[in-house]
């Protein structure tokens, strides 16, 4: 049982709060693969701009591999609840979840028009296949 200022008590299970972590550090695997694997964007090593950004900004001071802690950090600050073991879902959660379907709907109805100008009716349409196989 930890103790802050007297009236504040937090009870960390010592299991569900190394699982915790654990997958938090985890989250630094993808993030490394994803800004630094290759130095120019590919399939495999995208440059999310999660990572890229802070990193470009990190590298005035020659910390750009500090950016891959990012993930893990917003993680662990998203859902602190995970690390005293309780698994209910914020709500915050669900709002962001149907924010972002929502927005990725309307990126893919403002894009079609771009996708077929510029990668043609075929890649469009394997794309939308594609789509519907993730439905």
């Amino acid at each position: 049982m930890m103790q802050f200022q007297g009236e504040v008590s937090v009870k960390f299970d010592r299991r569900s709060t190394v699982v915790t972590l654990n997958t938090a550090l985890g989250l630094t695997i993808p993030a490394s693969i994803g800004a630094f694997l290759t130095g120019v964007p590919t399939v495999l090593s995208p440059a999310p701009a999660l990572t890229v950004i802070p990193a470009l900004i990190l590298s005035y001071w020659h910390l750009q591999f500090a950016a891959v802690l990012l993930p893990a950090l917003l993680f662990l600050l998203w859902n602190p609840q995970l690390l005293r073991g309780e698994g209910k879902v914020p709500k915050r959660s669900y709002v962001l979840f149907a924010l972002l379907a929502a927005l990725n709907v309307v990126d893919l109805v403002v894009g079609w028009k771009w996708g077929l100008q510029y990668q043609g009716r075929q890649f469009a349409e394997d794309g939308r296949s594609g789509l519907h196989g993730f439905a």
